[in-house]
């Protein structure tokens, strides 16, 4: 985010902010926010692949496997009876990746919407 930041938001943008009367959270919220929507949108997604793809803590937090979430499920049933009908599993994996392609879509609109490169000319 912080490397975002420094190569995305010119030092003569928030100057002319102040000039025109701006205060600091006014900046922040109309014109830092704004600019870094592609960042946010980035680590969003990121964050939503991680917490969907955790394994470990529903594995150990979770006891009964009739509440475990797709991807623990899948885990789980690998050494079932289930594993012997591999359409079945490659379904529930295609299921468990419809999610993470609609989290990219909804995002992926503010990372391509919101890139700002150019905005300062010296």
């Amino acid at each position: 985010m912080r490397q975002y930041l420094v190569s995305t938001m010119h030092p003569a943008l928030i100057e002319a902010a102040r000039i025109d009367g701006a205060g600091e959270i006014e900046i922040f919220h109309k014109i830092i926010l704004p600019m870094m929507l592609p960042a946010i949108a980035t680590m969003s997604i990121f964050a939503f692949i991680g917490a969907w793809n955790n394994y470990l803590v529903p594995l150990i937090v979770i006891s009964t496997p009739a509440k475990y979430p797709l991807p623990v499920l899948m885990g789980y049933l690998k050494g079932g009876k289930v594993a012997e009908n591999l359409g079945s599993m490659y379904l529930a994996i295609s299921m468990s990746v419809i999610p993470i392609i609609i989290a990219f879509a909804v995002f992926s609109k503010y990372i391509i919407s919101s890139i700002s490169a150019g905005s300062v000319k010296e």
